[in-house]
């Protein structure tokens, strides 16, 4: 697969994170791209000129954090982009990968590309001011698991904290939480799955409370939230035990 790595000079790390951490900024660094469509599912349309023709695929955009930096994939229906974002000191290493039934022609092609979106990045942080800040919504904060949508689109708004192995008994999930998490202050995600792969939990917390949880056991799913059945989210958290590899995403701005 044909892959591009460029290193991109950062002046204001602050900056750095408030474009890469925000896919509706992210994109517009992007080389020959028009967004087709916003919402629930952003997707972008990008183009390369390939010799006499040129060639475009709209991409459905998704975002999450590694431990070493951020990784946005976009997946189309002829093609996939996937690029790695890795700070370093004071520079962003970014890979680009393409895939996609022109990978034998587009190798000249994707190199000028990358080194396009390298400028624009740089151009990016620059221009974005220190006062910048995403608007954090007010109110209950809930997730709908049975919307895969709605869970991608939220999860643009967080950042991953870290990732633990961990004993919960039963009955004792929410204290397991408050020692990974701490004082509990803002909107948390837990997500865990169980070390033999049969059981699941998601957990949201505003402020220490619980607002919405699912869990799945063998294959049987249970989900609640707290507008609509606050004891059933109880009931569902008593449940969980076991041996679990926990994420923890925090919120970092609006979703």
């Amino acid at each position: 697969m044909p892959t591009a790595v460029e290193r991109v000079k950062v002046s204001d790390p602050e900056n750095l994170e408030r474009v890469l951490l925000n896919p509706e900024l992210f994109i517009r660094a992007i080389p020959n791209s028009t967004v087709v469509s916003e919402g629930g599912e952003l997707r972008l349309r990008i183009g390369f000129k390939l010799f006499v023709f040129s060639a475009k695929d709209d991409y459905t955009v998704t975002f999450y954090t590694e431990r070493n930096g951020y990784v946005y994939e976009f997946k189309g229906r002829k093609s996939a982009l996937t690029f790695k974002l890795r700070p370093e000191k004071n520079e962003l290493v970014v890979e680009a990968i393409y895939d996609g039934r022109l990978k034998r022609l587009i190798g000249l092609e994707f190199r000028k590309f990358a080194e396009q979106l390298a400028e624009n990045l740089e151009a990016l942080f620059m221009e974005i001011p220190p006062a910048f800040r995403r608007r954090v919504e007010e109110g209950t904060f809930e997730v709908d698991f049975e919307n895969p949508q709605d869970f991608k689109r939220k999860l643009y708004g967080f950042l991953l904290e870290k990732t633990e192995e961990v004993l919960i008994s039963e009955g004792t999930l929410l204290q397991v939480a408050k020692h990974l998490i701490g004082d509990f202050k803002g909107v948390y995600y837990l997500s865990g799955t169980s070390t033999d792969g049969k059981r699941r939990f998601q957990l949201v917390l505003q402020d220490g409370k619980p607002t919405s949880v699912r869990y799945v056991d063998d294959g049987k799913s249970r989900i609640a939230r707290l507008s609509l059945n606050p004891s059933e989210i109880e009931r569902i958290i008593k449940d969980v035990a076991g041996d679990f590899v926990i994420n923890i995403w925090r919120k970092v701005g609006r979703v």
